[in-house]
């Protein structure tokens, strides 16, 4: 919306000037290059994740709440103002003992949970 409003940004540059062409990965890399909307995006988006985890941290009271692939790629620009959401949003006692991880697993931590799965039911003790 901001882009057809007139807002200048890296964003449509390296859309190649087609807003069909923006994806995750262009707003992040306009945001680690200084582009104020692409940060903006980011910062919005870290707090709306921040809220939903903290939902989750206040029903469940989790002690691991581990971050997948996606949002990883894009480092502090979207950990930073998640966290900082969960801190404010979270039941105290609750935030306090969550730990908040990034995936090691990358884009394939779908395939490896869906494989492991599979040989579960393939090697089930009968």
């Amino acid at each position: 919306q901001s882009l057809e409003e007139g807002v200048v940004s890296l964003i449509e540059k390296l859309a190649g000037g087609n807003p069909e062409n923006i994806t995750p990965e262009i707003i992040v890399r306009a945001a680690k290059e200084g582009d104020k909307l692409a940060f903006n995006i980011m910062e919005k988006t870290g707090e709306y994740l921040g809220i939903g985890i903290a939902n989750i941290i206040n029903i469940f009271n989790p002690q691991l709440v581990v971050i997948g692939a996606g949002v990883a790629k894009a480092g502090d620009l979207l950990l930073e103002p998640l966290k900082r959401t969960v801190k404010a949003r979270a039941l105290e006692l609750s935030s306090n003992m969550v730990d908040i991880k990034v995936s090691k697993l990358g884009d394939n931590a779908g395939a490896l949970g869906a494989a492991i799965l599979i040989l579960k039911s393939v090697f089930k003790p009968s």
